[in-house]
């Protein structure tokens, strides 16, 4: 009789100790906080999380990011496109406790509002197209804004590439793994 291949269930964190539950979380806290610059950041994110993971993450932070500016759950869910079910979770958490998502979300950069009062707005270009000499400085922050923001963009853009190439792969690494035993299975089946 030939061998018999048994595919074990990776275990669930349910299923091992509270000591083992701990030392995986303290691993993951420890990982957390030795990350000293955005670069290491970005290198974590990509090899710990998938790309869906990711998705599954930043709307939770988004989430409560709104809910700290105010916004009605209905504001929230066609924001985020998420389910009211979603925004009542991360609602609830943020009642009970929420100090993580406050302190983070507090610390988090302030995005440009796209505010677009035309009069004001295009009397101001005016001005700075007609003086540019002395609007030096402010000309000058914003075409460094201009160019963070690409920079920004393209290694956001780098991110999702990298993250859609790992699910490539762990697909591949799945089917690889899976065909023996399709092929025992259709094998088995057709006697």
């Amino acid at each position: 009789m030939g061998k018999r291949f048994v595919l074990q269930k990776i275990t669930r964190l349910e299923k091992l100790s509270r000591d083992q539950q701990e030392d995986l979380i303290s691993d993951l806290l420890a990982a957390f906080q030795m990350i000293r610059n955005p670069d290491e950041v970005i290198q974590f994110i990509q090899d710990l999380f998938t790309r869906k993971e990711v998705a599954f993450f930043s709307k939770r932070l988004r989430i409560a990011k709104l809910l700290l500016e105010d916004k009605t759950y209905e504001e929230v869910v066609v924001a985020v496109h998420t389910s009211h079910a979603t925004v009542a979770k991360v609602a609830a958490w943020l009642s009970q406790k929420g100090e993580g998502f406050r302190n983070v979300i507090h610390k988090l950069p302030k995005r440009k509002e796209n505010v677009d009062n035309s009069m004001v707005s295009a009397q101001w270009h005016n001005l700075i197209r007609r003086y540019p000499r002395y609007f030096w400085p402010q000309l000058l922050i914003r075409e460094v804004g201009k160019q963070l923001d690409v920079h920004k963009r393209q290694q956001l853009t780098q991110i999702l590439t990298t993250l859609d190439d790992k699910r490539s792969l762990h697909k591949e690494i799945e089917d690889l793994h899976s065909a023996p035993f399709k092929s025992k299975r259709k094998k088995y089946s057709t006697t």
